[in-house]
C-alpha cells in the first residue's frame, strides 16, 4: 500500500511535469496560419436577421399591448 501511494504521488507530479514540458513543444510544432477557413464557414447574416426579426415581433407585441391599454382606458372613463 505504501508503494502504491508513493507511485500515485510521484506519478501525478511526473504527469504534470510532462504536460508542462510538452505544451511549448507542441505549440512550436503546429504551423501558425490564417483563420480564413474557420471564419469563412460562419455566416452571421442569417443569425442577425433572425435576431432582428424576433426583436421586431416583441416590439410589435408591446406596442399593441400599450395601444390596447390606452383604448380600453378611454372606454372605461
Amino acid at each position: 500500500m505504501k508503494y502504491l501511494n508513493q507511485a500515485r504521488r510521484y506519478g501525478s507530479k511526473l504527469a504534470f511535469a510532462g504536460v508542462g514540458l510538452a505544451l511549448p513543444v507542441l505549440s512550436f510544432a503546429t504551423p501558425a496560419g490564417t483563420y480564413d477557413g474557420i471564419t469563412s464557414a460562419v455566416d452571421f447574416e442569417e443569425v442577425a436577421t433572425a435576431v432582428v426579426a424576433i426583436a421586431a415581433l416583441i416590439a410589435v407585441a408591446l406596442v399593441a399591448k400599450k395601444g390596447a391599454r390606452m383604448v380600453l382606458g378611454m372606454i372605461g372613463r
